[in-house]
């Protein structure tokens, strides 16, 4: 599996290069256009070791919590991607 959009950050800083509600945009975007590589999924790739800093893991809850007022999008684990091996 791979993922679709990726939370960019500055890997000197490893600061965020960008808010959450632009990742927002770049998903609502992908949706309507059709462009995931799983039909109606999506994967997002975010790097752990920028979530250390308090101001990049606080904008990480922000946007989990502006994900799931979102009606049209349901948060689910990795393991219910379609064509994921369940051993």
């Amino acid at each position: 599996m791979g993922w679709d959009l990726e939370w960019h950050y500055d890997p000197k800083t490893l600061s965020l290069t960008s808010k959450d509600d632009e990742l927002l945009q770049q998903i609502d975007s992908l949706f309507r256009k059709d462009k995931t590589k799983s039909s109606h999924h999506l994967v997002i790739l975010a790097h752990d070791q920028v979530y250390a800093d308090p101001d990049d893991s606080a904008e990480l809850h922000r946007f989990i919590k502006k994900l799931k007022l979102r009606e049209e999008y349901e948060l689910e684990l990795v393991s219910r991607y379609p064509g994921v091996n369940k051993q």
